[in-house]
């Protein structure tokens, strides 16, 4: 009687263990679907997107001299224009420019609305969480101007007096971390754009603002006699352009197109163009 009892249950288990094995045989290739799916559906296709399009847009404040500005004729020209319209010569697709609030230019990005932003960029860490960045191109820093005749020669003098910067800004970014000093300040004013906070300084509404070093001294080169720069900064920091996090062949497009330009010169020569000197850094 137990010798059959035994025989029952070790043929019970044995049934359930061939259950099992068919329901995991069954399961396993729908398992292995949905992997492969999920894998499909996280590939990289941003640069397939873009030669696929014919076209690629560049989200840029269109006040920011030299690197995306307005001329005289309501066209955007300026360093970073140039760089990018080679850049989507060599890839053989059309550039197009769409102006931007630089305070929701992460949004921008987000949305689909742009596909990168190339407007003078600061690499910080911070902007790193939303924004995947090319290598530098150049390097930069935050300065400070003022007219050329104000009594104010370095940071010191600036105590109890209104400095300005654009909102969104490394700039802005710079000013307000130095907390010791911007509390001695009567006021740091945000503006929309540079312009607004050039037409401030000039007005005598501020006493000063920061602003990138290339764009602060091209401003004051076409506006002689009007500004000067402070030797006191705000720190170095290296430009970038920004792609949506996740489209590294995009980006990794754009950095082997601009090595290129590095190498054969193109890169110094629109330099030149735009600063009197080389200052394309790769």
């Amino acid at each position: 009687m137990i010798y059959w009892l035994r025989k029952k249950y070790e043929e019970s288990i044995n049934e359930k263990n061939i259950v099992i094995l068919l329901i995991v045989l069954l399961v396993l290739p729908t398992l292995g679907a949905c992997s492969n799916n999920d894998q499909e559906s996280e590939e990289d296709t941003s640069l397939q997107d873009v030669m696929d399009q014919g076209y690629i847009v560049l989200g840029l404040d269109d006040t920011f001299a030299p690197m995306g500005f307005r001329d005289s004729n309501n066209e955007i020209v300026g360093f970073d224009i140039d760089l990018a319209k080679e850049v989507a010569e060599r890839m053989g697709v059309e550039l197009r420019l769409q102006p931007i609030e630089w305070d929701s230019k992460v949004l921008e990005l987000e949305s689909g609305n742009i596909d990168m932003i190339w407007n003078g960029l600061t690499i910080t860490e911070e902007r790193k969480e939303n924004i995947n960045f090319s290598k530098p191109y150049f390097n930069d820093r935050q300065v400070i101007i003022v007219l050329e005749e104000s009594p104010v020669n370095n940071k010191e003098d600036l105590e109890g007096g209104k400095l300005g910067v654009q909102i969104e800004s490394t700039a802005s970014a710079a000013v307000n971390s130095d907390e010791e000093f911007s509390s001695k300040l009567e006021e740091v004013a945000e503006y929309s754009s540079f312009n607004e906070v050039y037409m401030a300084v000039q007005s005598g509404i501020l006493d000063a603002m920061v602003v990138d070093e290339l764009s602060g001294r091209y401003a004051i080169g076409k506006n002689p006699g009007i500004f000067r720069v402070l030797d006191d900064t705000y720190g170095d920091e290296q430009i970038g352009i920004g792609f949506r996090k996740g489209e590294d062949k995009l980006r990794d497009k754009f950095d082997e197109i601009l090595d290129e330009m590095a190498e054969d010169g193109k890169g110094a020569e629109i330099s030149q163009k735009w600063f009197g000197e080389d200052v394309f850094d790769r």
